[in-house]
């Protein structure tokens, strides 16, 4: 449930038009818990990254509530749109975590409440 960033640095070997950078974090069965990339953010003002230049995505989120065990962050980079894109490069298991303790007993994933209350009526 705490705030963390994540950052992916990428090398281009080549120019490239409309990077893509993104990722999935998985549970321990290779089941995709939630996943994002940067194509949204340059949707209308497309980067082009020349050829052995390093850049860097960075994504700033609250880490959902997830159930105790290990979980993996797969990154990638791809080249073009959302739907038609040529994929450069893949990392699967870049990053090994553990969830040591969680409230969430059952599902993938759990959401925080506000609040929870009964009530005699």
């Amino acid at each position: 449930g705490e705030t963390v960033t994540l950052v992916i640095t990428c090398k281009a070997n080549e120019d490239l038009h409309s990077p893509i950078v993104g990722f999935q974090v998985k549970d321990r069965l290779g089941q995709i818990i939630f996943a994002d990339n940067t194509y949204l953010t340059t949707i209308h003002k497309p980067l082009h990254v020349p050829a052995e230049v390093f850049f860097q995505a960075s994504f700033t989120f609250q880490m959902p509530v997830m159930p105790a065990g290990e979980y993996a962050v797969t990154a990638s980079t791809a080249e073009g749109t959302q739907h038609e894109h040529v994929q450069h490069h893949f990392i699967h298991e870049a990053v090994v975590f553990k969830v040591h303790a969680s409230p969430v007993c059952f599902g993938l994933i759990g959401v925080p409440m506000n609040d929870i209350r009964i009530n005699m009526l």
